[in-house]
């Protein structure tokens, strides 16, 4: 039985720990959507969470040992705190609003251990989730030693998790932690991740409560250079899943865990909760709850890029090549191109120069790829001039006075202290030099495109680079596309590469690979995914081979959101999505099941309108359309298949 004990019992028992208090309900939300009692049990301190209803929907551990004292066991909560209300309003110039606000009550309580030292923690309660901290205030390089969070479900519920993958570079023998995998669908809490070494954020779980299905994502957000990241512990038999902080390269063991030091307070832990998949969708916490860390040295442009490398690899990174996808960009009224690795030694600084020079003449802005891994495992350059801060300043002057708009930083992925504290003072220096900043095999960004609006985009995906080399992945990478719109792309931008147009290609082993998706279902993918720098897989050459209607579709459609509204969908099976920009709407019905899908669509928000419409003519091609929308519109979509409406 899930949580046996119910609300008037528990205020029965927890009497005695809170004699100042008159009810052990910390807090609701606003509108009492969600509340949040806070409570000991046998000394041990916990935060439950539940509906309008009372009905007991998440409940996590608390507590923490620290260097200055510790919060385990034997802990009594202080009298009941002030809940304030929050109001902010904000604007993000990447992500998938563009004006945000939040709304949230706030309350600090304090755990007071045995020997009378105090841990404060602050929590936020929305209408759909609760993000909390842990807080010490004054106190400066509080050294953690361990943390005792933990959150538990009903045993009965199935999550979406990704499991902390490995990699290992070409001339590396460490191997490092990655967010490069695929989403494990509805399996049980207690499920086993690759190596039993746990799953990234954000997890997504599906419960049942008292017959009623309920959605949570957990994640993070707010994490600075003076912290690292953490993940969840695989779950046990009665459904607690813990947070855990990253390990010593090539190792296993507990005591070569990394723990950080914090100032004052730690990051934020949030968990989205709500029977609705739009809440889940569409939530904004991750920047609600972060602060601009930078005053910005120019305005930092979301936009388009051609890139050669998806498709053509290194040969392509040659002067004259890379001039024809500036032109490229140029004729498509994208934003940007991409140089990548080894740029360099192919093409050199001087041939750069006057590259950035001629981009800039067409009103393309031009970015660099950096290999910036700690010893360089993948071989390729330019390496180890972003590192520290000497060479680091002397690159970017160079960049800066050259005219490049922003750097593609390839990193290992790794969550500790030492890598966070990087990737700030990367972000950091480069706003001083008006850089822009796209971090490639990286890890998860949490509340950074806020922190550092000069970060446009991050990877920490299994991308689409995976499937131009496997067809397992490109089989399944529908799916996967579809899982990342519920997970990885709700809490971040995404830099995946989208959109290749090619029926088949050739990969590294000379092995042919077969598109598995429709041409619709390509186009689609600039609504599905947002990314602040959206990187496409089309060569020069692919203006000829297509109806101009398809290019007409592609200057239009941008990197940048108003609004976003979550139709309908099913993680990892299909997603009904609507994006707008200014007036505009943009709305894809994308389907990766093994059947297909049809629905009546209510789109009132385009009711009266003429659009566009874009449909498949078979697998390799597409026709477009226009009809006017009046109360609701069927919608058939084949399987890996997808319409446009714009």
């Amino acid at each position: 039985m899930y949580f046996a004990r119910n609300i008037l019992l528990r205020i029965l028992i927890l009497v005695p720990f809170f004699a100042s208090c008159t009810t052990n309900k910390v807090a609701d939300s606003p509108k009492s959507n969600l509340k949040v009692e806070v409570f000991t049990e046998k000394g041990i301190p916990f935060l439950n969470i539940f509906d309008k209803n009372g009905v007991s929907l998440v409940r996590v551990r608390l507590g923490m040992n620290t260097s200055v004292a510790n919060f385990e066991r034997k802990i009594k909560i202080e009298s009941q705190p002030a809940v304030d209300l929050l109001e902010s309003n904000y604007h993000l110039n990447v992500g998938k609003q563009s004006e945000i606000g939040m709304r949230t009550n706030n309350a600090i309580f304090t755990l007071v251990n045995a020997a009378g030292y105090r841990l404060q923690v602050e929590v936020h309660i929305g209408e759909d989730g609760v993000a909390f901290r842990y807080r010490m205030p004054g106190k400066r390089d509080v050294k953690v030693d361990k943390d005792f969070t933990a959150f538990t479900f009903p045993k009965e519920s199935l999550g979406y998790f990704l499991s902390i993958s490995q990699q290992k570079g070409k001339e590396d023998s460490e191997e490092h932690p990655s967010y490069e995998a695929s989403y494990e669908m509805e399996v049980p809490i207690s499920h086993t991740s690759e190596r039993h070494q746990g799953w990234c954020y954000p997890a997504l779980i599906k419960s049942k409560v008292k017959n009623n299905e309920y959605w949570t994502m957990i994640t993070e957000t707010a994490v600075r250079g003076n912290y690292c990241g953490t993940h969840l512990t695989e779950g046990d038999s009665i459904g607690n899943m813990k947070i855990a902080y990253p390990l010593k390269k090539n190792s296993d063991a507990d005591k070569d865990t990394l723990y950080p030091v914090f100032n004052n307070a730690t990051p934020w832990r949030i968990l989205v909760v709500s029977p609705y998949l739009k809440d889940i969708v569409e939530n904004t916490w991750m920047t609600d709850l972060s602060k601009e860390e930078i005053d910005v040295t120019r305005q930092y442009l979301p936009g388009r890029a051609t890139w050669s490398w998806l498709v053509e690899g290194d040969a392509s990174v040659n002067f004259d090549r890379q001039k024809q996808y500036i032109d490229l960009a140029d004729s498509l009224g994208f934003e940007y191109t991409l140089i990548d690795a080894c740029w360099d030694t192919a093409i050199g600084r001087d041939s750069i120069k006057e590259l950035a020079a001629y981009a800039r003449e067409k009103g393309v802005g031009l970015w660099l790829w950096y290999n910036c891994s700690d010893n360089h495992a993948q071989g390729k350059t330019p390496a180890g001039r972003l590192q520290t801060r000497e060479t680091r300043e002397r690159e970017m002057i160079w960049l800066k006075n050259i005219g490049v708009t922003g750097i593609k930083v390839n990193f290992s992925g790794y969550d500790d202290q030492k890598s966070f504290s990087l990737y700030e003072e990367l972000l950091r220096d480069a706003n001083t030099y008006e850089l822009a900043v796209n971090f490639h095999g990286s890890v998860l960004p949490r509340g950074w495109e806020r922190m550092f609006p000069n970060l446009l985009s991050a990877e920490a995906v299994m991308g689409m680079e995976y499937a131009m080399r496997n067809a397992d992945f490109e089989n399944k990478r529908a799916s996967h596309i579809v899982m990342l719109a519920y997970t990885r792309n709700v809490v971040a931008p995404v830099d995946f590469t989208p959109l290749v147009l090619k029926n088949s290609w050739t990969n590294e082993k000379g092995e042919l690979i077969n598109r598995s998706t429709t041409m619709a279902f390509e186009l689609s993918l600039p609504i599905v995914l947002c990314s602040g720098i959206q990187h496409y897989g089309l060569t020069p050459e692919v203006l000829g081979e297509y109806p101009s209607f398809v290019f007409d579709y592609l200057r239009e459609v941008p990197a940048h959101w108003d609004e976003i509204r979550y139709i309908d969908g099913r993680p990892g099976e299909y997603i009904i999505l609507a994006r707008r920009l200014n007036s505009h709407w943009f709305v894809t019905a994308v389907n990766a099941s093994n059947k297909p899908l049809e629905a009546d669509l209510s789109l009132d928000f385009m009711k009266g309108k003429s659009v566009r419409r874009i449909i498949s003519k078979g697998k390799n091609s597409v026709m477009q359309d226009t009809l006017k929308l009046d109360n609701k519109v069927h919608i058939k979509v084949g399987v890996n298949d997808a319409v446009i409406f714009y």
